[in-house]
């Protein structure tokens, strides 16, 4: 009669307890919780890489497309100021210039001194 209260006290709390119970283990829960997480945590590392290498390639050819404008301009004001001192654009077939101020022929103006 010992041996069966001894049992009957030992026995039911361990077998209530839970803690064979494997189903309510929530490791395997919280592990596959991480591992997605990760994932998108990496998809999004990926994908921000790619939007500061585009944005990187964009800056640099803005940059490029400054420069290339303006040599171009300098360039082409340079000639248009060479063209003028020679008279090309104030006497075109021997005509007078129709805009005001501008000097016709030999009247061009000196350019100013410091």
């Amino acid at each position: 009669m010992r041996k069966m209260l001894f049992l009957w006290l030992l026995i039911p709390p361990a077998s209530q307890a839970g803690w064979f119970d494997h189903t309510s283990d929530p490791v395997p829960d919280y592990r596959t919780k991480i591992i997605t997480l990760e994932n998108q945590v990496s998809a999004q590392h990926h994908t921000l890489d790619l939007w500061q290498i585009a944005t990187g390639s964009l800056g640099i050819a803005c940059a490029f497309l400054f420069i290339l404008g303006t040599a171009l301009g300098a360039t082409t004001r340079k000639h248009y100021v060479r063209t003028r001192r020679m008279g090309h654009l104030s006497s075109v077939n021997g005509r007078q210039s129709q805009f005001m101020g501008e000097a016709a022929g030999g009247e061009l103006e000196a350019p100013l001194a410091a």
